[in-house]
């Protein structure tokens, strides 16, 4: 073999090996996140647990913010050799609300995977996903001092009933805020106002063929024994706002924490006040009776009432 060839063939080879070590190479891993539309703006945030047992209802500017940048900084990855279904633990489900209606369901699977609603999964760094639990607690924290701001009417009483749990339509048919307490909207609870007797007896011969008017549950008394004292003169400068509230366990119990008023909305907050170890799976329901001078609700225009961190 001449030099020359032998050169030649040396030169290919080094050829070979050089566009081998630079030629660009194929990565499979999805980084990146568009879970959420950049173009959208979100309206508030409801965040729920599979198995059910927390709930969490954020509506105020800093706490939705703290929810939507912590799932926008996620970096997540296609390319993984685990199975989801392999895998067993709580789920957390994020359902989001933009201001045009439209809604978005996204569930974050332990610390390890997420996925949209009508997506695939995604697997996370567990570094940036051990951290949901503590940014709920941030954002629960942000929407109660979002809220304590704003005007505060007085509340003279509140008074909690057994009602039992029904999905029966009529329930939501004749609620303030019915536009607020679709399935999609977890969190909010249907709110009825009762500006005299007569509307307070409606009320009772409108749902008392579907939820209990006249039985209590443990130690707490029926709807007809906590409305027994209200007549006609309560009425002349009062009025109750009754709240129904539904729960994924008869061993939970609710009341309200405080009320606030934005821009003539009139919210209730409600809170869970008791968090038991061992507790019932059965679907529940309670009326909570709020007694409201006329005064404080001369001015309002709408009302609604979200579940919130106790």
């Amino acid at each position: 073999m001449t030099v020359k060839k032998t050169l030649f063939i040396v030169a290919i080879c080094l050829f070979l090996i050089m566009t081998g070590c630079t030629a660009p190479k194929t990565d499979n891993n999805e980084t990146g996140n568009t879970m959420l539309n950049p173009q959208k703006i979100v309206s508030m945030v409801s965040v729920s647990s599979l198995p059910e047992g927390y709930q969490y209802s954020f509506s105020t500017e800093d706490a939705i913010e703290t929810i939507t940048s912590y799932i926008n900084s996620l970096e997540l990855t296609s390319d993984y050799s685990e199975n989801p279904d392999e895998y067993a633990g709580m789920t957390w489900v994020v359902e989001i609300l933009f201001d045009d209606g439209s809604k978005q369901s996204i569930y974050h699977f332990g610390n390890m995977f997420i996925k949209d609603e009508n997506g695939p999964w995604f697997k996370m760094q567990y570094k940036q996903a051990s951290r949901f639990d503590s940014v709920l607690e941030e954002a629960a924290a942000l929407q109660s001092t979002g809220v304590s701001d704003k005007t505060e009417p007085h509340l003279i009483e509140t008074k909690t009933a057994y009602a039992n749990w029904s999905e029966d339509e009529t329930i939501y048919k004749d609620c303030l805020n019915r536009d607020k307490v679709s399935s999609a909207a977890r969190g909010h609870f249907p709110v009825y106002l009762m500006d005299t007797k007569a509307d307070l007896e409606s009320f009772k011969t409108t749902l008392g063929d579907i939820l209990l008017m006249d039985q209590g549950c443990d130690e707490t008394p029926s709807f007809n024994e906590i409305v027994k004292s209200y007549d006609d003169s309560f009425f002349s400068e009062r009025a109750l706002i009754i709240v129904y509230v539904t729960s994924s366990s008869g061993s939970f119990r609710f009341d309200v924490r405080d009320v606030t008023v934005e821009d003539a909305v009139f919210c209730l907050n409600v809170i869970q006040t008791n968090h038991p170890e061992v507790y019932t799976c059965d679907m529940a329901g309670w009326y909570i009776v709020v007694e409201v001078m006329d005064s404080d609700i001369s001015d309002i225009k709408d009302y609604d009432a979200v579940l919130v961190q106790s």
